[in-house]
């Protein structure tokens, strides 16, 4: 089966964030989270092997004679006030997580405006990588996401979206600034850690396996919402990663960290999660 068209697919799927999740015969068919969005890596079948998280990325904008000026990085460098400006708006996205059975949780959203800076000064910019995926068979969770900081004086961070969690070995998925997706019965990795308020992200889903082997994994989390649980009997079907948050700063509504679908299985035609928007 392959992931175009209509055809179905067992491997955690993902758009403009969450990667999709995925199965045999397409057992490596999960998709990575989008580069530069903070999305969680989908989930992979137990044959395969579970998608690279999104890297993250940072905004900042200020106000220059009533028209906005808004930086955009892609990676880490060094900021300089050389513009004059007092005040400036930030949005912080850490890297996703990488799937493994369950779904890389997004990572960490962080955003605030009327922040105090001073001209002629400069800020410490990091942007983190994305998590790798690991084999969804086990025994190692996906690897988290780096984190996404501002330096001081404003000393911000946005914590790297959590691992997915194993069809065996480690099932729980990992916490984050938004959790990982369970593996084989695996509980979601917590959102929000560490803790910040508003919160950066939220918990990943519960995976499930039915004792005889074919199971399916949980969603990341999101920016905007926990990762949905594996989908009941009946339809069975990996998590939904949760969706992430819309953001203005660039002028136009854009969707940042978005969690990762989990994974499938072939049997019982159990379909890979979507990613979660963002």
């Amino acid at each position: 089966y392959g992931n175009t068209g209509t055809a179905p697919h067992y491997y955690g799927v993902g758009k403009n964030g969450g990667g999709d999740g995925a199965v045999h015969p397409n057992a490596d068919g999960a998709t990575d989270g989008t580069v530069n969005t903070g999305g969680g890596g989908g989930g992979s079948s137990r044959q395969g092997t579970g998608a690279v998280g999104g890297s993250g990325l940072l905004f900042l904008k200020y106000k220059h004679k009533n028209n906005d000026r808004v930086f955009r990085f892609n990676s880490s460098t060094i900021w300089k006030n050389d513009f004059g400006a007092k005040e400036i708006e930030y949005l912080v996205v850490a890297g996703g997580g990488g799937g493994s059975f369950g779904g890389g949780g997004a990572g960490g959203l962080r955003a605030a405006s009327g922040v105090s800076v001073t001209p002629g000064g400069s800020l410490s910019i990091t942007v983190g990588a994305g998590g790798a995926g690991t084999s969804s068979g086990g025994p190692a969770v996906g690897t988290s996401g780096g984190d996404s900081t501002i330096g001081t004086p404003i000393s911000v961070t946005s914590a790297g979206g959590g691992g997915g969690g194993a069809a065996a070995g480690t099932l729980n998925g990992v916490a984050g600034g938004s959790g990982g997706g369970g593996g084989n019965n695996g509980t979601g990795g917590a959102g929000n850690t560490p803790s910040t308020d508003p919160a950066q992200g939220f918990a990943g889903g519960q995976g499930y396996t039915d004792g005889s082997s074919y199971g399916i994994g949980g969603g990341g989390g999101g920016s905007s919402e926990v990762g949905q649980n594996r989908q009941p009997a009946g339809a069975p079907r990996g998590g939904h990663g949760g969706n992430g948050i819309s953001s203005t700063i660039t002028g136009t509504a854009v969707s940042y960290a978005g969690g990762g679908g989990g994974g499938g299985h072939p049997a019982g035609s159990r379909l890979g999660g979507t990613g979660g928007s963002g």
